[in-house]
């Protein structure tokens, strides 16, 4: 894909439609290699460890938010979009010949093929298993409810000034999320001592809904990005944990459909929260739909606890569903 951007970049008049396509199939690609990818770790290190492999690979993926941009602005600046992207295409090569050295992992269950049969098994799994379920209820509640990004241009507008550009203001709100996940990384050595890792998630859910209430209070360009610095972290903690529950609770044979259901949700929830602060903020205002989101997150803290008591209660030297 890489390759075919090159060329169309070299073009004498490139097209814009392929770079839609590029981003359709991209994103198509993914989901299937993140399943394998994510769970690959619980074959390979034992269940204490998990959580600072998840810390440690989230860690990378909030690195990559933060330079990939740079990397890019960089490379397009000395080297053009067809050099950009022919380098992009090699970095791959690497990868492909690294993970080609590496020991085959057969799957557990032979008859483990891709089909719609397999995703109702997935979804077979999850039916009656609350404190799954709240897993994945946890994320959405958080990203449908208190996922105010769509509202960003606006808000760096309100914030821009003295001496700082709205342009500026807004590519500093966009980092500081990833800021605060990747600063929480730093701070994860002790997540494989905690055992009670649901409590871990609502609590982590908590503190973003609670962060994002402050930033749509908030007047001033600091103490936004501190906010969204804050929930950024909450938000690490709530992902280290809920990817370490999948993988330790839930048999091999079924940790890939689980992982492909969890993808759904989490592309899902953060496009529909776009979706419904931009809605509330046009038929209230800004700072309301900021605020009113990030307090429906701290409620539906409270709703997921009396719905699914045993995942407040979760312990990962006992893990049940």
């Amino acid at each position: 894909m890489s390759v075919l951007m090159a060329v169309n970049s070299l073009r004498d008049e490139p097209s814009l439609w392929p770079l839609y396509v590029f981003a359709f199939v991209s994103a198509g690609l993914y989901t299937f290699n993140r399943p394998a990818l994510s769970t690959w770790p619980a074959r390979l290190l034992e269940s204490d460890l998990l959580p600072s492999a998840n810390a440690l690979e989230a860690g990378f993926g909030t690195l990559d938010s933060m330079l990939g941009p740079v990397a890019a602005g960089v490379l397009l600046a000395t080297i053009a979009p067809e050099g950009a992207f022919l380098f992009d295409a090699l970095t791959f090569l690497v990868v492909i010949w690294q993970i080609a050295r590496m020991h085959p992992s057969p799957p557990s269950d032979e008859n483990n093929d891709v089909s719609v049969e397999a995703i109702k098994d997935g979804f077979r799994f999850l039916r009656g298993k609350r404190t799954l379920q709240t897993v994945f209820l946890a994320d959405l509640n958080a990203m449908v409810f208190g996922f105010p990004i769509a509202l960003f241009p606006a808000v760096a507008d309100r914030l821009g000034g003295d001496g700082v550009s709205p342009e500026l203001a807004l590519g500093l709100l966009y980092a500081a999320l990833a800021a605060g996940a990747f600063l929480a990384t730093l701070f994860s050595g002790r997540a494989k001592n905690v055992h009670r890792q649901g409590r871990a998630i609502l609590i982590a859910v908590a503190v973003w809904g609670a962060a994002i209430v402050g930033f749509g209070f908030s007047d001033a360009l600091w103490l936004s990005l501190v906010m969204l610095a804050v929930a950024g972290a909450g938000d690490m903690v709530s992902g280290i944990y809920r990817s370490t529950i999948l993988q330790v609770a839930v048999e091999d044979r079924l940790r890939g459909r689980l992982d492909g259901i969890g993808m759904a949700v989490w592309a899902t929830g953060p496009s529909v929260g776009n979706v419904e602060s931009g809605v509330v903020a046009s038929l209230t205002s800004i700072p309301f739909s900021i605020v009113s989101g990030g307090l429906l997150t701290v409620v539906g803290v409270v709703l997921l606890r009396w719905f699914a008591p045993g995942f407040w209660r979760y312990d990962a030297r006992q893990p049940r569903l």
